[in-house]
């Protein structure tokens, strides 16, 4: 909503920070595959066939 007072725009909060820049990769995903390979033992093949 806007300030019915000043008659501005709707103010948009800032996008959070990529983990690693100009990436597609989310903190999710990068969580999703540090778990997958570290704590599964899931081989990199296999997560290819995953994603």
């Amino acid at each position: 909503y806007g300030c019915p007072h000043c008659h501005k725009g709707v103010k948009q909060a800032s996008m959070p920070r990529q983990p690693i820049p100009k990436s597609l990769a989310s903190a999710g995903m990068l969580a999703f595959l540090a778990a997958s390979k570290y704590a599964d033992g899931l081989p990199l093949y296999r997560m290819e066939s995953v994603l």
